[in-house]
């Protein structure tokens, strides 16, 4: 963060006597790939912003900018919660995948969990990996669920229609949050 951002944060913080305790704080939510689903809780424990963001590199960039992108997305998100909606990410919980079908994928992944986890160490922010069988048995009562039958469940649950499995994960994880289950 650069400087003149840093002053004004404090500026802004002092400025509008907000109080940095634990009740006005948000929880971040994410499905790590190439197609991250996320998902924002605030200090009511309320979702207030979900959706998914396009890692992957196009056929001009090299294979690190996936990473970079992914980066920018939580720096963006980081920055917009603590402007506009004065509740810090207090929390981040992501689905930890500990088998992949391929060599790649665990890779991605891998980097990915990386940058989160350097992420949530340079702004002191706690974080912790979720089950992805944990995560399917609290949403559908199914630990070996398919990608449908979790968004089903989100949907009912969320009265709304998510049309990617991983925004919907992402959800499914923030309802264990919530619930103070995870």
């Amino acid at each position: 963060m650069c400087l003149f951002c840093a002053v004004f944060l404090r500026v802004f913080i002092y400025i509008n006597g907000t109080n940095w305790t634990h009740d006005t704080m948000s929880i971040l939510t994410l499905d790590l790939g190439q197609n991250t689903g996320w998902c924002i809780s605030n200090k009511k424990k309320e979702i207030v912003l979900h959706g998914w963001i396009l890692c992957k590199p196009s056929r001009f960039e090299g294979g690190g900018m996936q990473f970079l992108k992914f980066r920018r997305f939580l720096e963006g998100k980081y920055t917009h919660m603590k402007m506009t909606e004065r509740d810090p990410i207090k929390e981040v919980y992501f689905e930890e995948v500990r088998r992949h079908l391929g060599t790649t994928a665990a890779h991605i992944y891998g980097g990915f969990s990386g940058v989160l986890t350097s992420f949530c160490e340079e702004w002191k922010i706690p974080y912790r990996g979720i089950g992805v069988m944990v995560m399917k048995k609290y949403v559908s009562e199914d630990g070996h669920a398919n990608k449908e039958s979790v968004m089903a469940a989100v949907n009912k649950r969320l009265g709304t229609i998510i049309t990617s499995d991983d925004e919907a994960d992402a959800i499914g994880l923030m309802f264990m949050a919530i619930d103070g289950v995870a």
